[in-house]
C-alpha cells in the first residue's frame, strides 16, 4: 500500500533529512490542507530549520484543525519552550497530558517546567490549566485573621485589610479559608463599629447627665 506524503515527510523528518522533509511536507499540506498532522510535521521541520515564524503558523493551523490531539500540543509546547515562552509552554504540556495521561513525556516536561518557574504541584488529567503561584496561601489567611480581629478596635482597617488578604488567599487556591477570612472581617468590623457607637452614646449620655447635674 502506497504511503501518503504525510507519512513520507514524517519519515524524512525522523531521519534528520530536513530539506527533503520540508519539500515533502509542503506537498502534504497542499494535498491534505485539513490534516492536522501534515501541518504539525511541517511545523516541526521548519522549527528545526529555524524558520520560526512559518513554524508557528503551521503549529497554529494544526491546533485549530485538531484541538484534541495530545501529540500536537506536546510538540507545540516543545516549540514554545525553545522560544523561551515558558508560561505558554507549560500550558501546552499540561493540555497534552490532560488529553492523553499516558503521554509521560508531557508530564515530565510540565513537572520540570513547573519547578523551574517555582510553581508547586504537578499537572493532573482533567485538572484546570490555571497556574497557582508558589507563595503560600496560609500566610495570607493568618494575616487576614489578624486584620479581622483588629476590626474590633479599628473597624475600617480590619475590614479593608481582612478582605484584601482573603481575596489574595482565594487567588492562591485557598478558596474556603479566604472566604472565611472575608466573612470574619465583616463580622468583626461590624461588631467594632457597633461597640464604637455604643461607647460614643454612653460617653455622650454621661456628658449630658453631668451637664444637667451642674
Amino acid at each position: 500500500m502506497a504511503r501518503t506524503s504525510i507519512e513520507l515527510g514524517y519519515e524524512l523528518l525522523s531521519q534528520g533529512r530536513l530539506q527533503e522533509a520540508r519539500t515533502m511536507l509542503e506537498r502534504a499540506v497542499s494535498e491534505f490542507p485539513k490534516e492536522a498532522r501534515a501541518h504539525l510535521y511541517l511545523a516541526m521541520t521548519l522549527d528545526q530549520l529555524n524558520e520560526t515564524a512559518r513554524a508557528e503558523k503551521h503549529f497554529t493551523h494544526a491546533i485549530a484543525l485538531d484541538p484534541n490531539d495530545a501529540f500536537v500540543f506536546y510538540n507545540w509546547g516543545i516549540f514554545l519552550h525553545r522560544q523561551g515562552r515558558l508560561q505558554e509552554a507549560l500550558r501546552a504540556y499540561e493540555r497534552a497530558y490532560q488529553l492523553d495521561p499516558t503521554l509521560v513525556a508531557a508530564l515530565q516536561a510540565a513537572t520540570g517546567l513547573r519547578q523551574a518557574l517555582g510553581i508547586r504541584g504537578a499537572p493532573m488529567p482533567g485538572a484546570p490549566l490555571s497556574v497557582k503561584k508558589s507563595a503560600p496561601a496560609s500566610g495570607w489567611v493568618m494575616m487576614g485573621i489578624l486584620f479581622a480581629l483588629s476590626g474590633l478596635c479599628a473597624p475600617w482597617l480590619g475590614l479593608v485589610g481582612g478582605i484584601a488578604c482573603g481575596i489574595i488567599a482565594m487567588l492562591q487556591g485557598a478558596v474556603k479559608r479566604g472566604l472565611v477570612v472575608i466573612v470574619l472581617s465583616i463580622v468583626m468590623a461590624s461588631l467594632g463599629a457597633c461597640a464604637g457607637m455604643m461607647m460614643r452614646e454612653a460617653i455622650q449620655g454621661m456628658k449630658t447627665t453631668q451637664y444637667r447635674t451642674t
